[in-house]
């Protein structure tokens, strides 16, 4: 509980360190854009990201119903929303996924399938970034839309390299059976070193047992093809659908633009840029990237100031809060 307040608060002054450096130059004219926003086009670009967070929730669904064929999507939506939620308030979105293993267990699915569930999930989301990444940077590299040089683009290729590197060594740990085991006798045999635990043969056949029916699964996971193929498309949707928000927004600031394929590759850019920044929701790094990238199309400040607001309010700050509220009464209820 400590620890979630204090991510709040961190949450917080890093807020309104970012909004305090965006701001400081042009308050006065972003106060005024700001007020005059099309609520139609803002309201559709909160619908647009609620859209994203229906399929990705949907994909989830999917993968459960491979476990617990009575699962319902009602479920699987609440459980994004707590999980939006946890990841928004914990560095590097770190903190949805044991959320989600935790919440499956409790309505039936067995912590191996759960654990499987997410594993899975991680995988096809990655493959998807990383498939939309390749062809943003080639993009990029026919039309010349942004720079390849400089620290911001440095930063954006080392978030997609990162991905790629994490990528990998999920897949490495889900095909490969011994490696899990070397990993988890190694871990065991320090504890039991240092007396955390005192049966290490029994403790050891447990966590070998895990990782053989972890493999199992995974490997069975495979020869779903059809399965792998559909998330993927999905989800390729879905990020699409999230790159075209900032569009929407420029519209909700009166701002038309044909230039929609260099707001996708600058949406890609951003997200790679921010994604591995160690705060809560990238703050800082995200913010960066969206100004700097963007400052291409607009020149006027309190106009990318008004747009970084709306953005991140739709795309970050309101589904943190309303999956705060969402898992809080989802506590109260079980109390």
């Amino acid at each position: 509980m400590k620890r979630k307040w204090l991510n709040e608060i961190i949450i917080l002054v890093v807020t309104a360190l970012v909004l305090f450096f965006v701001l400081k130059d042009n308050f006065s004219s972003t106060i005024k854009i700001m007020g005059n926003i099309n609520i139609f086009y803002f309201i559709l670009a909160i619908l647009m990201y609620a859209l994203v967070f229906t399929i990705e929730a949907y994909i989830i669904f999917l993968l459960i119903k491979e476990y617990k064929k009575n699962y319902s999507f009602k479920d699987s939506f609440k459980l994004s929303l707590m999980t939006r939620f946890f990841n928004g308030i914990t560095p590097f979105s770190s903190g949805g996924r044991p959320l989600q293993v935790f919440e499956l267990k409790k309505t039936g699915v067995r912590l191996l399938d759960g654990t499987n569930v997410i594993v899975q999930n991680f995988v096809i989301f990655q493959t998807s970034l990383i498939i939309y990444s390749i062809f943003t940077f080639i993009i990029n590299g026919i039309f010349k839309m942004f720079p390849t040089t400089g620290f911001l683009y440095s930063m954006t290729v080392l978030g997609f390299i990162i991905n790629v590197v994490i990528l990998l060594v999920a897949l490495v740990f889900s095909i490969s059976k011994n490696l899990n085991k070397k990993i988890v006798n190694f871990f065991i045999n320090a504890l039991y070193k240092i007396k955390i635990i005192k049966d290490k043969e029994t403790n050891s056949e447990k966590w070998n047992k895990l990782c053989d029916d972890y493999y199992i699964a995974f490997k069975d996971f495979k020869y779903k093809k059809d399965l792998i193929l559909k998330c993927i498309i999905m989800e390729l949707i879905a990020i699409t659908i999230f790159y075209l928000v900032v569009v929407v927004v420029f519209l909700a600031l009166n701002i038309k633009t044909s230039h929609i394929l260099s707001l996708i590759v600058a949406s890609n850019f951003i997200f790679l840029t921010g994604c591995y920044v160690p705060i809560p929701g990238g703050s800082g790094g995200t913010e960066y990237a969206f100004i700097h990238y963007l400052e291409v199309f607009i020149a006027n400040a309190g106009v990318l100031s008004s747009a970084l607001i709306l953005w991140r309010f739709a795309t970050y700050y309101l589904p943190t809060l309303i999956g705060g509220i969402v898992f809080n009464i989802n506590r109260k209820k079980e109390k």
